[in-house]
């Protein structure tokens, strides 16, 4: 930074002959520079081309092998999953009373593991009965983590071919398929899992011929690192800051370098179409570089060998170029004594001297007489000038309302917040140029003495002058500003507010006449946008009971809370009608809705419910006060505010329900030796009894009772099957209070008693 500095500081202290050579010596040199530095960074271009084709190849053999091994797997998986023995087993189970099923089984999986391309362990998950059939480890009982977690993520799945990636669990290394068994099928009887060592994946990789000491790791979707040349990375976890991070988030997109433990690598990436891998292939720099220095060292021999050649054509170059600058310089001498006596230095400062005297006197004519007009109005209508001083400074610039009587009109634009917003600041300042245009124009041809300023963003203030004040002036002023509205809609696609006041006698009565058209312009609210307000056209207000304007209030959110939204609308219309009747100011209209808004953002917030506010993307009070009228803040309310609190209570309502009875289910599923009547599950959740049944009912498709009979009597089949409880046992476990009783329900619920049931499954009849 200091070393800038000190150049910027210098350059400008040289004379133009110094520049001259400095700039000769310079230009002279720089051409050789820039093509050797194009050369060599087209070389080195060209090395980083040639390297990430040479990584494309690899990556891609990689892929295809890697995909081919994965083929390979997918085909043994459909050919055990379509296999009938294997489904056949999974209906029966693995029983000793059956064991031709089992064997049949065993022999089918022995098949396909000999004949399939690459070695894996075969795993049966039969659902039914909550066991493993593994072909490493044999039959596993009540299998715990991680199948269970495993089962429980992959759901019940219509098909599709299912891969937990290696290193997911620490106790299983292994990369694992898993298919539903049957194909397709909603509700499969079991999953058929597919047992991949790490070791398989090392082969395909070592078969690579990568050459000198290039590196290959591979990378799931998950961002871990499946396997690479050297094992201790395998399994690790790809952080943000890692530097192979960016080449497995936008891999192909990204060609370059990096470092790791002190070595410089190119690196390309390539992901898999198949399985969302992402391959790394990464070159020692030091491999690469070699010619590219070379070329370097060339280059820099050639640029110093030029810059001694052209730096001695420069300095007699630039002496012989300066000879008739100091001939033309010399004419200048003495007539600006405090300049500097440097050729070219000399005629450019001079020159620009005198182009800044005549800019400055052109500007002094053109631009003082209406900019201080413009300034001296503003100050009277901000009530900065006293009467005399005005009339002083006024006529000082030119006498722009010679007559005794002033009306003041003010122009005003609708919705100003819209338009800020709508239009960037240099469309802004056009659109005001031609609006102002536009009035200038129409009241110079109705009015014989006016004058515009612009005090406000938006507005446009017109004072016009007159010897005499009557209805036929004030019934032009009307249509004038009819006019004015007409002709901005129709050229400018603007709409506009126009308000006269009342006649001021008097330059200094024009700051009274601002002010009371300013009190006009807000009833805008109540007569609405693109209209002329007068002062002899208000009507007077009528008064209206405080009390029916909260009820109607009070009606309108109790609306919104309850999801009536035809009936909130019907009194906001009801209101709407009558707030002209009770108050015609402007700051109270505003008041009563903002009331409405904080009344609706109360009772959200007692029903735990978010505030309003946080509901939409800006402020609901600040975008209530930029609208124009009450018919924008009613159409704004009923089609924007009501609609969103109706929707936010209707999720909220829903999500609420659905969570709950799974709760509930849960519940049921783990209790279900314990008391479950329905009043007890509604006391435990803080529910009415019928409020639950209905809930129920509607989110699980069955009713409470139905359900609870279904737990218990899949839980009586489970031990029927499976254990020797007896049937009194179960009964009492089950909560029923005879044995009769129990096994009424379980022949209604499965068609056959319980010892039948047990016989049948247990013969294999």
């Amino acid at each position: 930074m200091a070393s800038g500095w000190k150049l910027r500081s210098f350059i400008p202290n040289l004379s133009f002959r110094q520049k001259l050579l400095l700039f000769s010596t310079v230009m002279s040199i720089v051409p050789v520079l820039v093509l050797g530095i194009l050369s060599s960074v087209v070389t080195t271009e060209s090395i980083q081309a040639e390297v990430n084709r040479n990584h494309q190849v690899i990556l891609q053999q990689l892929e295809d092998q890697v995909d081919s091994f994965m083929r390979s797997l997918d085909k043994a998986s459909l050919a055990l999953a379509n296999s009938q023995t294997i489904q056949k087993s999974l209906q029966a189970g693995i029983s000793m009373t059956n064991p031709r099923v089992s064997l049949d089984m065993i022999d089918v999986i022995n098949n396909i593991k000999v004949t399939a391309e690459t070695d894996f362990e075969v795993s049966l998950y039969y659902l039914r009965f909550n066991l493993i059939y593994s072909s490493a480890l044999g039959i596993i009982r009540d299998p715990t983590y991680p199948y269970t977690e495993i089962i429980s993520l992959i759901g019940r799945q219509a098909g599709g071919l299912n891969m937990i990636p290696l290193h997911t669990y620490a106790s299983r290394s292994e990369m694992l398929l898993i298919r539903g068994v049957p194909l397709g099928s909603p509700n499969p009887d079991g999953y058929l899992i597919l047992q991949l060592p790490s070791e398989q994946i090392k082969r395909l990789l070592d078969r690579l011929n990568l050459g000198g000491h290039r590196k290959i790791v591979i990378v799931n979707d998950q961002g871990e690192v499946l396997t690479s040349r050297d094992m201790s990375d395998t399994g690790s976890q790809l952080l943000p800051t890692a530097p192979l991070y960016p080449y497995w988030i936008t891999p192909g997109l990204l060609a370059g370098s990096l470092t790791m433990d002190g070595v410089d690598y190119n690196v390309s990436s390539l992901r898999s179409r198949l399985n969302d891998w992402t391959y790394i292939a990464l070159t020692p720099s030091t491999e690469l570089t070699a010619k590219a220095r070379h070329i370097r060292s060339i280059m820099w021999l050639i640029t110093a060998g030029s810059f001694l050649l052209w730096s001695a054509v420069a300095v007699i170059g630039s002496r012989r170029l300066y000879f008739p600058i100091e001939r033309i310089a010399g004419k200048f001498a003495g007539r600006q004594p405090q300049m500097k006596r440097d050729g070219l230095r000399a005629i450019d400062e001079w020159t620009d001297h005198m182009l800044a005297r005549n800019e400055r006197l052109e500007t002094q004519l053109s631009e003082t007489q209406p900019l201080m007009k413009e300034y001296l109005l503003q100050r009277l209508l901000s009530g900065h000038l006293q009467n005399g001083e005005t009339i002083r400074h006024l006529y000082a610039v030119g006498p722009p309302l010679p007559e005794h009587w002033h009306y003041v009109l003010i122009v005003e634009i609708d919705r100003y917040v819209s338009f800020h917003q709508q239009y960037n600041e240099n469309d802004r300042f056009l659109l005001l140029y031609a609006m102002r245009n536009v009035i200038e124009e129409l009241s110079a041809q109705r009015l014989a003495s006016a004058a515009s300023v612009a005090p406000r963003p938006g507005q446009i203030v017109l004072i016009a002058g007159s010897p005499a004040v009557g209805e036929s002036l004030y019934e032009q002023l009307v249509l004038l500003c009819d006019d004015i509205r007409e002709q901005v809609k129709a050229h400018l696609s603007l709409t506009v507010t126009t308000a006269i006041g009342s006649p001021r006698q008097g330059i200094g009565g024009i700051r009274e006449a601002y002010l009371e058209t300013l009190e006009l312009l807000q009833y805008r609210w109540i007569a609405g946008p693109d209209r002329t307000i007068g002062a002899e056209q208000l009507a007077p207000s009528v008064q209206q009971s405080g009390r029916a304007l909260a009820a109607w209030q009070n009606a309108i959110a109790t609306g919104v809370m309850e999801g009536e939204l035809d009936a909130a609308r019907n009194q906001l219309d009801e209101m709407v009608e009558s707030i002209p009747r009770a108050l015609q100011n402007p700051q109270s209209i505003c008041g009563l809705f903002a009331l409405l808004i904080g009344e609706i953002d109360r009772r959200m917030h007692e029903h735990g419910y978010r505030q309003t506010q946080d509901m939409f993307e800006y402020n609901l009070l600040d975008y209530l006060y930029s609208l124009s009228s009450m018919q924008e803040v009613r159409s704004w309310m009923a089609d924007t505010v009501f609609p969103a609190i109706h929707e936010l209570l209707r999720t909220h309502a829903t999500s609420h329900s659905r969570k709950l009875i799974a709760e509930v289910q849960a519940y049921i599923r783990e209790q279900y030796e314990t008391d479950l009547s329905l009043q007890m599950i509604a006391d435990r959740f803080g529910i009415s009894p019928s409020t639950l049944s209905r809930m129920f009912k509607k989110e699980s498709g069955v009713n409470y009772l139905d359900f609870i009979i279904q737990v218990r009597m899949d839980k009586a089949k489970e031990w029927l099957l499976h254990s020797d409880m007896t049937i009194r046992e179960m009964t009492d476990r089950l909560r029923y209070t005879t044995v009769h009783n129990f096994t009424r329900i379980f022949k209604q619920y499965t068609g056959l008693p319980p010892g039948s049931f047990r016989k049948k499954h247990y013969t294999g009849s």
